[in-house]
């Protein structure tokens, strides 16, 4: 051991330490570069070994410079073989976790937006929101995705459970799991699928799979709405047409339905008949109707354009109320629909069923 000017150098056959006057003390290596704002314990070594305490608990803390509190946390213990201390016998022989907490919650940064970090592993993440950069500056070469429906169709929806022996997950994170086997992505969607050569193994982003999913509701959406309006258009021309076929039947014979006739003058109230909502209907259309408080009895009709009666429904006298009509009973195409109270039909309408 020798004393220099302004530093103390001990020195080994296994250990080197350097103190500088600056209150920096050097462990290791002592060609490497030291802290050069003072204050510190620089160590320069390949591997740096915690044993655990008497008490077995194998932690360390780190404290800041206001030594307020923990900013990182141990429990990770290297145990060694009594016979060669540099072979590992086993790792966190009591199981104990390793914990990166900073003093105060929310002031934990890994990595930058300029220097971000490569990759992370894990078995699970668990976080109150996750954001992703989806800024316009900071992405070239935009176009519209092309048409999803196609791959959305071809795509295996699988329930799995991880292999332990590949993935080292808890019972746990590895059960009942739902996603895709990457394989069969990366043959529709490779620009989905990576391929880790560390581990061999290949991942499937996720979250880009959600425009997929998004332009492939756009497209049903749009086949949807384009049908809808077709519905209506036919719908209007069946009603159209319809009207034209009762002024022709009219013509050459008359109806077998109750002839139409003004509400008796003596009723205090008011005989309705609404239009059949929805019209046209596939599967069920709803009629309202408002009886008068003096109706003693009322009918809903339903007749062909031959005036033959179909169905007919006795309505409970009480005021308003309400007819679902179900499509099954009848056949797709037009129909009249009449109420009748107390043997005079208060009003007639045209409803369309389709297929």
């Amino acid at each position: 051991m020798f004393m220099a000017a302004g530093a103390i150098l001990v020195t080994s056959v296994q250990a080197q330490v350097e103190v500088s006057s600056e209150g920096t003390i050097k462990v290791g290596d002592l060609s490497k570069p030291r802290n050069v704002s003072g204050n510190s314990l620089d160590i320069a070594v390949e591997r740096l070994y915690i044993y655990p305490t008497a008490n077995k608990s194998g932690s360390f803390v780190i404290y800041n410079h206001t030594a307020s509190g923990p900013v990182t946390g141990g429990g990770t213990v290297t145990a060694h073989s009594a016979v060669d201390p540099y072979k590992d016998v086993i790792t966190n022989p009591y199981n104990l976790p390793t914990y990166v907490e900073p003093v105060t919650a929310g002031y934990l940064m890994l990595g930058t937006s300029t220097k971000p970090l490569g990759n992370i592993h894990a078995g699970s993440i668990y976080s109150s929101g996750q954001k992703i950069t989806s800024d316009r500056r900071a992405k070239r070469n935009i176009r519209s995705l092309e048409s999803s429906t196609e791959y959305l169709r071809a795509l295996r929806s699988v329930r799995f459970d991880f292999a332990t022996e590949i993935m080292p997950l808890s019972q746990d994170q590895a059960k009942d799991k739902i996603g895709f086997i990457a394989q069969e992505v990366g043959e529709i969607l490779p620009e989905l699928v990576s391929y880790d050569t560390l581990s061999d193994l290949y991942s499937m982003d996720y979250v880009s799979l959600i425009p997929v999913l998004t332009k492939g509701f756009q497209e049903q959406d749009s086949i949807v709405r384009s049908q809808q309006a077709m519905l209506e258009a036919q719908g209007e021309m069946l009603i159209l047409l319809s009207e034209q076929l009762e002024a022709i039947r009219k013509m050459i014979s008359g109806t077998s339905a109750p002839k139409k006739s003004p509400v008796k003058e003596h009723q205090t109230g008011t005989n309705l008949l609404y239009q059949n909502t929805p019209n046209p209907f596939k599967q069920e259309t709803r009629i309202r109707y408002e009886l008068a408080s003096e109706a003693q009895k009322a009918r809903l009709e339903v007749y062909d354009l031959h005036g033959v009666q179909l169905l007919g429904y006795d309505l409970p006298v009480k005021g308003k109320g309400e007819w679902v009509l179900r499509g099954g009973s009848l056949q797709a195409g037009i129909y009249l629909y009449c109420l009748v109270v107390d043997g005079v039909q208060v009003d007639m309408k045209r409803m369309v069923l389709v297929n």
